[in-house]
C-alpha cells in the first residue's frame, strides 16, 4: 500500500497523538501504586506503558515495583482517572486547528484508540474536540483492539471511506501494525509515547503532522 495523494479520511490514535494525557494517567497509576504499598513513578515512566490499554499499563506499573495483588485494581484506577480526566491533559500544539481544517475540506476525521470508549468520548468532549470528530472507536468497542484490523476498519466503515483513501496516524507499534493489518497507509508521530518508526512516514512534531496532512487535502468545492 502507498500513501494516498489526496485524503478522504484520517484515523487518529488519541493518547500520544492528538492529546498528551500522560500527566493525568500517571496520577491515576500512582494512586493505585500507593494504595497497594508502592511508590509513585514519574510521568516519563508511565509514558512507556501507554498505548496498549489500561490493563497493560497497570500490569507493568505493578511489576516494575514487584507488587503482586490478588484483587482487580482496575476499578480503583478507573475511578481515580475519571476524577481527573482532563485536569492536565491537553491537545498537542496545532491539533485543534488541524482537525478543523480537515473537516473544512471534507476529510472525515475518526479516532481509533485503545482507551475504553466511554472515557475517550468524555475526554474529547471535555477538551472541546468531540464536535470535530465524525466517529470514535474505543479499546472496548469490540472484543479486539489495535493492532487488530477490526477497530480501524470499523472506523472507516462508519465514515464511508475505503482503506486506500485514508491514513492511520499514531505513535505506537499498535497503530502501525493495526494500519498494516487494515490495509491503511500509516503516519507515525515520534513526539508521542511509543515507537512508530515502522510507519510509511514519521513526523517529529504535531506541527509537522499538520503540514504533512494539509498537503494532501482535496480541493474545496
Amino acid at each position: 500500500m502507498s500513501l494516498p495523494a489526496t485524503l478522504a479520511a484520517v484515523v487518529f490514535d488519541l493518547d500520544g497523538t492528538l492529546v498528551d494525557s500522560s500527566p493525568d494517567l500517571a496520577s491515576a497509576v500512582n494512586t493505585v501504586l500507593v494504595a497497594n504499598g508502592g511508590k509513585p513513578v514519574s510521568i516519563d515512566e508511565v509514558k512507556h506503558w501507554i498505548g496498549h490499554g489500561a490493563s497493560y499499563m497497570l500490569e507493568h506499573a505493578l511489576e516494575s515495583q514487584g507488587i503482586v495483588v490478588e484483587h482487580d485494581v482496575y476499578p480503583a484506577f478507573r475511578a481515580a482517572y475519571r476524577a481527573r480526566l482532563s485536569n492536565e491533559t491537553r491537545p498537542y500544539p496545532g491539533i485543534v486547528r488541524l482537525l478543523t481544517n480537515l473537516r473544512r475540506h471534507g476529510v472525515k476525521v475518526a479516532v481509533c484508540t485503545n482507551k475504553p470508549e466511554e472515557p475517550a468520548v468524555e475526554l474529547v468532549t471535555q477538551l472541546g474536540m468531540g464536535v470535530l470528530l465524525d466517529t470514535l472507536v474505543g479499546g472496548d468497542t469490540f472484543k479486539v483492539k489495535k493492532p487488530h484490523a477490526k477497530p480501524i476498519l470499523e472506523a472507516l466503515k462508519r465514515v464511508g471511506v475505503a482503506a486506500e483513501h485514508a491514513v492511520m496516524v499514531g505513535d505506537s507499534v499498535a497503530d502501525v501494525d493495526g494500519g498494516a493489518a487494515a490495509g491503511v497507509a500509516t503516519v507515525g508521530v515520534s513526539y508521542g509515547y511509543g515507537d512508530a518508526s515502522g510507519a510509511h512516514v514519521v513526523v517529529a512534531s504535531s506541527e509537522a503532522l499538520a503540514e504533512f496532512l494539509n498537503a494532501r487535502l482535496p480541493e474545496r468545492s
